[in-house]
């Protein structure tokens, strides 16, 4: 999820929570559980260090459960310290570790994935039911902390609860339908005992998923609109953002389409695997769940330059969100890295 809305959950825990016997009054357990809540998206400012590696160790050591008793009592004992020691570490650690955890529980929703025991297992563990940026589950928790401002805020908390529950049970809901329809589709490839399923919702709707069927490094991808009653009109396709919601179609009129790890000519898997196995190339290795070639760019000069996606990140119509890649002057020239630049076709910046 988005950091605000990271903030805004554990300002609306830290506001809940409060009791008679608490040490921090209301307002600095607000201003506690929003920092607290925001911290484990520090991790951003390492995108700015090493922008390659910043995809493995986002959501790593900051949002692991093993370590939130340290991030917790660090914290604590700032604040201790920016107080000038008018309250000990134990009054600012309940509320640290409450919002810290939020933020952890949150981020598990999506398909980014968290690694949770890090340092035991660098394993990102993803529910897929909600995309990393979810404008629907930020109102919800806006609201319901704008609402304990003036209202009780149990009460507020509550309420929010609730809604999130009743909208996570609808995602749950579209999650294994889309599973359901993938599972179907490997079964008329006559591959569903050895294809792998996954559903994964998009940033547009609640009702808009992408459904990838994959199997020894071919993927088949469909994207669905459960509220889609017929084919969209392909007359808007240069209509932003329609032309994007328009890519999504009926679950009965689905359209398929096939991606290839290192491409579909023995050339240009020739390439894609040279690539793929550069030492330079091996962070990307590590955080692609399903890593396709994107494309292929040659120009005048002979240079030419390789890209890979991680298609849980692509989307109809706008570039994917993450694509990187190496590129050479001449066929006898070293492999240099880049990364294309976010929602650019070719603006490139070398790593």
């Amino acid at each position: 999820m988005d950091t605000l809305t990271h903030a805004l959950s554990g300002a609306l825990l830290a506001r809940a929570t409060v009791h008679s016997h608490s040490r921090l009054r209301l307002r600095e357990r607000t201003f506690v559980g929003l920092l607290a809540g925001a911290f484990p998206d520090l991790d951003y400012a390492l995108f700015l260090i090493a922008p390659l590696n910043f995809l493995n160790w986002h959501r790593g050591p900051t949002h692991s459960l093993l370590l939130l008793p340290l991030w917790a009592g660090l914290l604590a004992v700032l604040l201790t310290r920016l107080t000038e020691r008018r309250y000990t570490w134990r009054a600012f650690y309940g509320v640290c570790a409450l919002a810290i955890a939020a933020h952890i529980g949150g981020d598990l929703l999506t398909i980014y994935g968290t690694k949770i025991l890090y340092p035991l297992s660098d394993t990102a563990f993803g529910l897929n039911l909600i995309f990393d940026i979810d404008p629907y589950i930020a109102f919800i928790i806006g609201l319901g902390f704008l609402a304990s401002l003036p209202w009780q805020p149990q009460w507020a908390t509550g309420l929010t609860v609730a809604a999130l529950g009743t909208y996570l049970a609808l995602q749950t809901a579209f999650h294994q339908q889309t599973s359901a329809l993938g599972a179907a589709y490997a079964e008329r490839q006559e591959i569903k005992q050895i294809a792998q399923v996954y559903a994964l919702p998009q940033p547009f709707s609640p009702f808009t998923w992408k459904v990838i069927v994959a199997h020894n490094k071919h993927y088949w991808v469909s994207y669905i609109n459960y509220l889609a009653q017929k084919t969209a009109d392909n007359s808007s396709e240069h209509d932003f953002p329609w032309s994007v919601l328009a890519a999504y179609r009926p679950q009965d009129t689905l359209c398929w389409r096939e991606h290839q790890h290192f491409g579909a000519s023995k050339g240009t898997q020739h390439l894609a695997r040279q690539v793929w196995r550069q030492d330079r190339f091996a962070a990307f290795r590590q955080f692609a769940t399903l890593p396709a070639l994107y494309r292929i760019d040659r120009n005048q000069t002979g240079e030419v330059c390789v890209w890979f996606t991680d298609l849980r990140h692509n989307f109809p119509i706008l570039p994917p969100s993450f694509r990187y890649g190496m590129c050479r002057d001449t066929p006898e020239a070293p492999w240099q890295l880049y990364r294309l630049r976010y929602f650019r076709k070719a603006d490139r910046q070398v790593l």
